[in-house]
């Protein structure tokens, strides 16, 4: 007797034709609609509209809100990922302005139900005799135009946010041109084809521009500075040739070199990585103004909404400007950084010592408790560093909980002020000392004959030790 075969666990799943995923997709479509119509207080007139246009609304209608390359340059893989969990964010946060009926609105929502309806509804009112179907679709009708810009408007300057984030001289630049709604009718055959149409955010990527220049004797990589703007811009750095102190109409292009973006992470340690780079693109394209530190080298501020933070150090090199590193406002070199040195004493390792050299401190210090510390900084330019995180948060890590009691900081100088005045004071002394040595003394060779020629003869016995 033959045994039972065992039936296999992988048993094939049935096949789903190109029809049937549309109806489930329409399916779902229609479902979402219904809940998102009873929200805001429109199923009811919504279910009196002619099955033709309901059908026709659900065919054809915004499907979703995807972003795709101009030609074929892409994203690469961990940016592609990024942009879209972005996005996705971005659509299920609520739109500022509730429904009138006080129902709140996700940015999902308006993109593929009430812009699909307006689509729709639009024509049906102009021939409808339904009044109380024509008022409340009207309402809606209304809602959406006042919203539309509003809406949209919001999801490009995100789409632009992302773009900026993306954006940096060593990975290349990422820009969005156009956003429209894609429509393809050439491959439609049949009543049951697709005929939704999603929403289209077009970018395209640009490549570093990169080239090797030689600064003290070493050959070195460097990178052409852009950002991209939250306007959806890309914008590259350039330098006014008058600023220089150049002849020439032409802007000075910038480039900058790795080094310069590591000291940058590493000064600027409590703001964001992306956007350290973005501000400090953005503050050269703005500058008025360059300080002139040397034969062809220049301090450039970067500002972050209006504070400065820093400086980039370039030099003028085969007539470009190429960065070589990043100054925090505090270091050696800036002239706040030499205006606390006078009033304090400091040196580079004390700053470093104190750890003021970077940006963490002072976000996570107390220093507005200390009006000796505040003041101290004011005198030197730097007040804007008490309260800063108020004012730069958005782009920072969240501030610890517990600030730090900065009185080390005052106690150090005071220390510090004292050593040197005890310093001065020594040497002082020595002075004194020395002239006195070399005061002449004619009165005491009068009063002690005999000293001198003693000394004198003792001097010229061979090996004779004096006592």
């Amino acid at each position: 007797m033959a045994k039972n075969k065992k039936k296999k666990s992988g048993a094939q799943q049935p096949k789903f034709t190109a029809k049937d995923i549309i109806q489930n997709q329409e399916n779902e479509y229609r479902k979402g609609l219904t809940e998102f119509l009873q929200r805001i207080d429109l199923l009811e007139p919504f279910n009196r509209l002619p099955p033709i246009t309901i059908n026709t609304l659900i065919k054809v209608r915004i499907s979703s809100v995807r972003i795709e390359p101009i030609g074929k340059d892409k994203l690469n893989k961990e940016d592609s990922e990024y942009v879209k969990s972005y996005l996705s964010h971005i659509l299920q946060m609520e739109h500022k302005t509730r429904y009138p009926n006080g129902a709140a609105l996700t940015n999902k929502e308006f993109a593929i139900y009430l812009m699909t309806l307006h689509l729709h509804i639009s024509s049906y009112l102009e021939k409808s005799n339904d009044e109380e179907a024509r008022k409340a679709f009207s309402e809606m009708i209304s809602y959406i135009e006042e919203q539309r810009d509003s809406v949209f408007g919001t999801l490009q300057y995100h789409i632009n946010f992302s773009s900026s984030w993306m954006s940096n001289p060593i990975d290349g630049y990422v820009e969005y041109e156009s956003v429209d709604f894609d429509v393809k009718d050439d491959d439609k055959r049949t009543v049951y084809d697709s005929w939704c149409s999603p929403v289209i955010f077009r970018y395209k990527t640009i490549a570093p521009r990169k080239q090797h220049v030689v600064i003290d004797g070493k050959k070195r990589e460097v990178f052409e500075m852009a950002y991209a703007s939250f306007e959806g811009e890309l914008r590259w750095c350039a330098i006014p040739p008058k600023l220089l102190k150049k002849e020439g109409e032409a802007p000075v292009r910038l480039f900058i070199q790795k080094h310069a973006l590591n000291r940058m992470n590493e000064r600027l340690d409590y703001i964001l990585n992306e956007m350290q780079y973005f501000f400090s693109a953005k503050s050269v394209v703005e500058t008025t103004k360059v300080k002139h530190i040397g034969d062809d080298r220049y301090l450039i501020p970067v500002v972050f909404y209006g504070r400065k933070l820093g400086y980039l150090v370039a030099n003028y090199v085969d007539s470009i400007l190429v960065v070589t590193t990043f100054l925090f406002i505090t270091q050696e070199g800036t002239p706040e950084g030499m205006l606390l040195n006078k009033l304090t004493g400091f040196k580079k390792l004390d700053k470093k010592y104190l750890c003021i050299d970077k940006l963490s401190t002072f976000i996570n210090s107390d220093i507005a408790s200390k009006p000796e510390l505040v003041k101290l900084l004011e005198d030197a330019n730097l007040g804007h560093l008490v309260d800063l995180y108020e004012e730069i948060k958005c782009v920072c890590l969240d501030q610890e909980e517990n600030l730090h009691d900065p009185s080390f900081i005052m106690e150090y100088i005071q220390k510090k002020q004292e050593e040197e005045q005890l310093s001065l004071t020594e040497q002082q002394e020595q002075k004194e000392a020395e002239e006195e040595m070399l005061t002449p003394i004619p009165n005491l060779v009068e009063e002690l004959p005999m000293l001198l020629p003693l000394a004198s003869k003792q001097a010229q016995v061979t090996g004779q030790q004096l006592v």
